[in-house]
């Protein structure tokens, strides 16, 4: 842990060093008149080719060019240096042209869709592990559906113990929905719990007034209650570990496209090409 926190600290001051050297670099050139548009432009290019490579890196991990892990930690302090020379390029403005702006906010959608990536990255699998032992992700609607046929087992069973439609019409009101309906998992934030706790009041009330028998059914119906809750924020939690990728890797071979074109036609207009 403290070899990481070192690691990070040694990136983190590399990067405001470079960041401080280049922005000076950049004020100086245009104090002397120079256009700078070449050097930001060329500098945030090859940025966004070896951000890119990362992809590649995941592709091919036999290759011998680097650790994964290396390899993220620059992808990390090259994205938010490749952000500076972005703000440098354009001036800390708004693009005027149709293309530059359609480049402009590919690039804004690769640089925010990483940084979401980065932060449930880092804060989602431990709010995981502190869960308990992780479930494959393919096997929770399984087991949701498991779940579902135990309460209804529950419900067949009270019914036909105490002869009361009691726990059988909460159910079906109450928490069939809540069983079935897969809407409200991303309805809500990770850290909330509104439809589960209502349920769970509910529950409790019901309780207080019903027979011994009811309450018993109840119980029962309160623990699947409580797993398909903890399955729910496994799935949700999985679901943005995994989804998020799937906005920022197009994003990014978008952003890798239209940077080329960009340069060829900057170059085709300038007498260089």
């Amino acid at each position: 842990m403290s070899r990481r926190i070192t690691r990070r600290k040694i990136n983190a001051s590399c990067l405001v060093l470079l960041s401080v050297v280049f922005w000076a670099l950049v004020s100086i050139s245009e104090a002397a008149l120079f256009d700078t548009a070449f050097l930001t432009g060329w500098t945030l290019a090859t940025l966004v080719v070896l951000l890119a490579l990362l992809n590649g890196k995941k592709k091919i991990p036999f290759i011998p060019i680097g650790s994964s892990v290396n390899w993220l930690q620059f992808h990390i302090y090259a994205g938010l240096f490749a952000c500076l020379i972005f703000g440098l390029h354009i001036r800390w403005g708004i693009p005027t042209g149709n293309f530059e702006a359609l480049l402009a906010m590919v690039f804004l959608l690769t640089a925010v869709s990483g940084l979401m990536g980065l932060i449930i990255s880092r804060t989602i699998p431990k709010q995981l592990t502190s869960q308990g032992e992780p479930i494959l992700f393919e096997r929770i609607p399984a087991l949701i559906a498991d779940l579902r046929e135990d309460c209804e087992a529950i419900v067949l069973n009270s019914v036909a113990a105490s002869n009361s439609r009691t726990v059988a019409n909460f159910y079906m009101e109450r928490m069939s929905p809540y069983f079935y309906n897969a809407n409200h998992i991303f309805s809500q934030t990770l850290l909330s719990d509104r439809s589960r706790r209502q349920i769970s009041e509910e529950i409790f009330s019901i309780k207080k007034f019903g027979g011994d028998s009811d309450s018993k059914f109840l119980g029962q119906l309160l623990d699947k209650l409580h797993q398909k809750a903890h399955l729910d924020y496994e799935y949700k939690s999985q679901a943005l570990l995994k989804g998020w990728l799937f906005l920022h890797i197009p994003a990014t071979f978008t952003l890798l496209l239209l940077v080329v074109i960009h340069l060829i036609t900057v170059h085709a207009f300038d007498g260089s090409l």
